[in-house]
């Protein structure tokens, strides 16, 4: 029986007024990276939103590389997400800690009371958890017809040729219509004497696969780091070099 993905949940779009919610999902709160909360702060404010941090999202609060225990994490997370007065979560940062929590997040809670939550790195695995609800892997079944998106910081050229290989092997590559790679930062091993591009280790793992590649977006941990909404329906056209959402996240 193949799996079909569950009806699209749209959290109404956000009102001047509304509550928005800055929290430490993930890695902690360093001195050095307050002044970005700050500004966060007041980019949010002069959007017309009322802003407050939540009470783990706090400089000197660490525990191991984390800001807290998943399952304090976890319950932080989930009383943001059962009040509704809080109209959208904004992860201060990623890091490693939602490995941890996934199956202690109240899914009921966004089900009844869908709302943005915003944040990039180990968040997109909080992002397919409240997506899909089956609370980890993704069906296969899902990626038909979808465009993939990804990008590395910090890894090995190797790795991510890997990382590439595993999605071969499991057959996401032979279901997607697109996919769209974000800038590379602090990659070892690429663009070197006798190394490949990021190019040509996705056009190896491609092989003859005839669907479009737009590289060079600003997602995830490098550049601008837009916003890119799981889910929705996008036109992606590699040739004039542009990606289109074609309907709202949000109602």
């Amino acid at each position: 029986m193949s799996a079909t993905a569950p009806e699209l949940l749209r959290p109404r779009a956000l009102r001047r007024g509304d509550l928005v919610v800055i929290a430490s999902l993930s890695g902690p709160l360093p001195a050095m990276y307050e002044p970005n909360v700050t500004r966060t702060e007041r980019v949010l404010e002069g959007m017309g939103f009322r802003v407050r941090r939540a009470p783990l999202l706090e400089v000197g609060r660490q525990r191991w590389w984390s800001s807290a225990s998943p399952a304090q994490i976890a319950a932080e997370l989930n009383g943001l997400l059962r009040d509704p007065e809080v109209r959208a979560i904004v992860a201060s940062d990623g890091g490693q800690t939602v490995f941890g929590y996934l199956d202690l997040v109240d899914l009921d809670a966004i089900r009844a009371d869908p709302k943005p939550v915003l944040g990039y790195s180990d968040l997109s695995l909080l992002h397919l958890a409240l997506v899909q609800a089956t609370r980890f892997a993704v069906p296969p079944e899902w990626f038909d017809g979808a465009v993939l998106f990804w990008e590395e910081i910090g890894g090995i050229a190797a790795h991510v040729w890997s990382y590439l290989q595993v999605m071969r092997h499991a057959g996401i590559l032979d279901r997607i219509s697109g996919m769209v790679v974000g800038v590379p930062r602090d990659i070892a091993g690429l663009d070197g004497p006798g190394e490949p591009s990021l190019r040509e280790i996705v056009d190896d793992v491609l092989g003859d696969r005839d669907i479009p590649v737009l590289a060079g977006v600003d997602v995830g941990h490098a550049g601008a780091n837009l916003p890119m909404p799981v889910g929705i329906r996008v036109g992606l056209d590699a040739g004039e070099r542009t990606l289109a959402l074609l309907e709202p996240a949000v109602r």
